[in-house]
């Protein structure tokens, strides 16, 4: 067995490996088959790729690379490979606006008790405006940082993160919009001049789709009686959709059919060549973002509400569709969620006058019971 630096390589069956000791861990790695290394000059190089893979490779560097290091130089750049644009957007956000100016402290100096100081001089940082829902994110991204830098051999034992409680005197989560029918109209009557927002509009509360949803739609999406979901856009990055739920179909009622038809018959008198209303072409030009603040917001406000986001739109088709009498698993199927628990905890809103209906419904059999039999008990 010959060593390279602090590492050995060692070989099983037909394959090369090579360890090393780092901070008195040994990480393991295939290197590959061992005709593909029939010379020790080939094996020594493939041990100076796998130490460069490594945040270092001096034992007493790695002992001290601190939580702002290693979130910097290897948990963001693995986040902006492994998971979807607008979550590493997020992540990195939360990291520079909340942790990264207490994440001095070395890696391995991290317990619960340290662990919970972190979250306790966040809260103190933003001491009355921080929310609980911001915390639990932020607890979450510090959690999966832990849980990377185990993974890497750089920090041993428990996740510090698991045994946290969120600092006391954070706000409560504030409440969330959920646009009704009589807002939908009014906002969409605001914009007859501007046909291409009033079909975002038509498509967000008539079908429910997501923000990068719309803004991935293309023509060959619409089939007449249904809308296809088969891809999101995030910041001019094509992605699959949320999850496999959300690759899925919902229907197309005349109200939304009738907006898109107004979009694209407009589209065509502006559009010699085919340009932007062939089949693959996106539907809506511009960014969902930029519109939003433009044309929609300011259609809110001329009918006397106020835009509150995208998301609006799919919380008030959750809960009108609930409010007309769908059961909570057809809402989930048109918001195309992978749980119910979802669809009833965060996107159904249970109305004022659904609870004033149900309890004159109450009343009403309770008026009726009083003729009724006469033994309070049920048996069962």
């Amino acid at each position: 067995m010959r060593t390279h630096g602090s590492g050995s390589f060692w070989e099983s069956g037909n394959s090369l490996y090579y360890k090393i000791w780092v901070d008195g861990v040994r990480h393991g790695f295939r290197l590959g088959k061992l005709t593909d290394f029939p010379t020790q000059k080939s094996r020594d190089a493939a041990a100076r790729e796998v130490l460069a893979k490594l945040p270092t490779t001096s034992p007493r560097d790695v002992r001290n690379v601190t939580l702002a290091e290693f979130t910097e130089r290897t948990y963001l750049p693995w986040a902006r490979e492994a998971v979807r644009r607008s979550v590493y957007n997020e992540y990195k956000g939360m990291y520079e606006r909340h942790v990264k100016a207490l994440a001095a402290k070395p890696l391995r100096h991290y317990g619960t008790p340290q662990a919970q100081d972190l979250l306790d001089s966040i809260a103190e940082d933003n001491a009355g405006r921080m929310s609980k829902a911001t915390m639990k994110h932020i607890r979450a991204l510090c959690s999966g940082i832990f849980k990377h830098a185990k993974k890497r051999g750089l920090y041993y034992g428990e996740n510090p993160m698991h045994d946290c409680t969120l600092p006391s005197g954070l706000k409560p989560p504030r409440s969330t919009s959920a646009y009704t029918l009589p807002v939908v109209n009014a906002v969409l009557d605001e914009l007859k001049d501007n046909l291409e927002a009033r079909a975002i509009v038509a498509v967000c509360a008539f079908a429910g789709l997501r923000r990068s949803e719309v803004q991935g739609l293309r023509w060959c999406d619409w089939e007449g009686d249904q809308l296809h979901v088969r891809q999101s856009v995030f910041n001019y990055v094509v992605n699959e959709p949320k999850s496999a739920a959300s690759k899925n179909w919902v229907p197309v009622i005349p109200q939304l059919k009738e907006a898109l038809e107004a979009h694209r018959a407009e589209l065509v008198k502006q559009d010699e060549f085919g340009i932007r209303t062939g089949s693959d072409c996106r539907m809506f030009l511009y960014t969902l973002e930029h519109i939003g603040k433009k044309k929609i917001a300011a259609a809110f406000r001329r009918a006397g509400y106020r835009f509150e986001g995208y998301h609006g739109f799919r919380r008030g088709i959750a809960s009108n569709l609930f409010e007309l009498g769908a059961s909570d698993l057809l809402v989930m199927r048109i918001l195309r969620h992978a749980s119910v628990q979802v669809t009833r905890a965060s996107y159904i809103k249970v109305r004022d006058n659904l609870l004033e209906s149900a309890m004159a419904e109450l009343s009403d059999a309770a008026k009726r019971s009083e003729n009724g039999p006469k033994n309070g008990l049920q048996s069962g």
